[in-house]
């Protein structure tokens, strides 16, 4: 492809655990690496023997079991991970308020925050002494560099838009003024190259340029989107939420995104929770994720394989249970229910203004289908009364895969509910062309929450939304994408020429 001839300058947004994060170490001047450094985290591990507050973080190597290929999802990875110590837990939690970090920096500078620019989200992870990141950290650089083959200029038509993705998006205006930075960098763009800007977001980075564009209905002239956002490409989207957020508040392990790779963690509940972010990514309503509910509950003692017994809890209930009271629910109230950009204040159902389509001309969404993705999860108490933690019941489809009742298309393993690719998919009965009605998410993303968009298609027949699907599943032409899953996507070589290509579009 020859180089563009003009840019329609681009700005790069990341999803959760996708901006690089720096803090200070206790009497420390200099910037430290905080997420993602895959030795300082090894060095802060619980399971080493030494004192990592008191060494070097040269000393040590991080566990191989913990750092994981994208394609696993959570069901799969239970019980393995390391747990970080005390200490870098201390610095990645935010303080009551869901705004600011536990550790905040003496004087002006806020310095437990995202690294900024295309620095803080080509890679994860933090090269040290100059070395070049490990390949699985990567996450933007293969576009970047595609990009710049193409003739854009890193910081000068190719801007990187990290943020400090623990924090709610009215805490991101009020700590950093992030959206007031972003209105005026944007306008910086458009007076510099006379041309309207492309918004590139991957995951929870859509949230973001949903907020966005809220906010400018608010704070800018009318007509600002139409002069100075030529399109939108949003990339494996949770337009209506993401279950697996619910149960990232237990006690279970978890897994986040470092790139191409993922890093498994225990003992992550309090530092989660403490994000007033998770509620942007709860489910926002249930009809299109296929189950009776997100979350069942053992209450009693009985034979763990028996469904029947298990209770129904909903959404609510579950975060009660996982003691999230003064911390999840709270800030979902504050943030998210209180918000008039997030939720219609007349009605006040949570999240009533992000299930609208974003105010753009062209809005192009990229994703993946076929995977096992997860739509819910089985629960129990551990440990001793004194201490009972709410965990995922991993022993529920441990050893062999059970069906979902009363559906043979969904299935169980270790304690996830799981949507197959055989999965039926109640937006394509209702809404969509019903070419496929057999379909799955993208390891992260239920297909009803990355399809969403269909339902504004048929709202709007003249508007350019459109769909770019990337199935792991082979099409009626044999083409299938089996390494594309919702982590992964943003490297892939298909999916980069794909984006060349919709730019291009706007370029010619």
């Amino acid at each position: 492809m020859s180089k563009f001839t003009k840019h329609h300058p681009v700005i790069l947004f990341p999803g959760i655990a996708g901006s690089r994060l720096k803090t200070r170490k206790e009497g420390k001047q200099d910037a430290h690496p905080l997420w993602f450094n895959s030795i300082v985290l090894a060095g802060m591990s619980e399971s080493s023997s030494n004192d990592a507050s008191a060494q070097e973080v040269d000393d040590f190597t991080f566990p191989a079991s913990s750092i994981v290929e994208s394609d696993k999802t959570e069901a799969d990875l239970q019980g393995i991970g390391v747990t970080p110590s005390k200490t870098w837990q201390e610095h990645m939690k935010l303080q009551a308020d869901g705004i600011t970090p536990k550790k905040e920096a003496n004087g002006g500078e806020k310095f437990n925050r995202e690294v900024e620019g295309l620095e803080g989200i080509k890679n994860v992870s933090y090269p040290l002494l100059g070395l070049k990141p490990d390949e699985k950290s990567d996450y933007y650089q293969a576009l970047v560099d595609k990009l710049k083959a193409n003739g854009y200029q890193e910081n000068v038509d190719l801007i990187g838009h990290p943020y400090d993705w623990r924090v709610a998006p009215g805490g991101l205006e009020r700590r950093y003024q992030t959206f007031t930075n972003l209105k005026t960098k944007i306008e910086e763009l458009y007076t510099n190259s006379q041309l309207p800007i492309v918004l590139i977001a991957h995951s929870m980075g859509n949230r973001v340029v949903q907020y966005f564009l809220k906010w400018i209905e608010t704070n800018a002239s009318e007509g600002w989107v139409d002069k100075y956002i030529e399109r939108y490409i949003a990339i494996s989207p949770p337009w209506i939420g993401a279950p697996q957020a619910i149960y990232r508040l237990s006690d279970s392990p978890i897994v986040l995104p470092t790139g191409k790779s993922q890093v498994a963690l225990k003992g992550m509940k309090d530092v989660l929770q403490s994000f007033s972010s998770i509620p942007w990514l709860l489910p926002l309503q249930d009809q299109y994720f296929n189950t009776e509910s997100f979350g069942y509950y053992k209450d009693g003692e009985f034979y763990e394989q028996d469904l029947s017994r298990y209770r129904a809890i909903t959404m609510q209930e579950t975060l009660v249970k996982v003691d999230a009271q003064n911390t999840t629910l709270k800030y979902q109230t504050d943030f998210y229910q209180n918000d008039p950009l997030i939720t219609d204040q007349t009605a006040k159902k949570i999240g009533s203004e992000l299930i609208k389509c974003p105010a753009v001309n062209k809005l192009d969404v990229i994703y993946s289908t076929g995977f096992e993705t997860p739509v819910g999860a089985y629960y129990e108490y551990k440990g001793l009364e004194e201490n009972k933690v709410l965990t995922i019941a991993t022993n529920l489809g441990g050893k062999n895969a059970v069906p979902y009742p009363h559906r043979d298309d969904l299935t169980i393993k270790k304690g996830i509910i799981l949507e197959t690719p055989a999965t039926k998919q109640q937006i394509e009965v209702e809404v969509a062309d019903r070419a496929k009605l057999q379909n799955s998410g993208d390891s992260v993303v239920p297909y009803g929450s990355l399809t969403y968009f269909k339902k504004w298609q048929k709202e709007e027949p003249n508007r350019h939304i459109v769909g770019h699907e990337f199935s792991a599943q082979p099409t009626s032409d044999g083409v299938q994408y089996p390494s594309v899953n919702h982590n992964a996507i943003v490297a892939h070589p298909d999916v980069i020429t794909k984006i060349i290509k919709l730019l291009s579009e706007s370029n010619a």
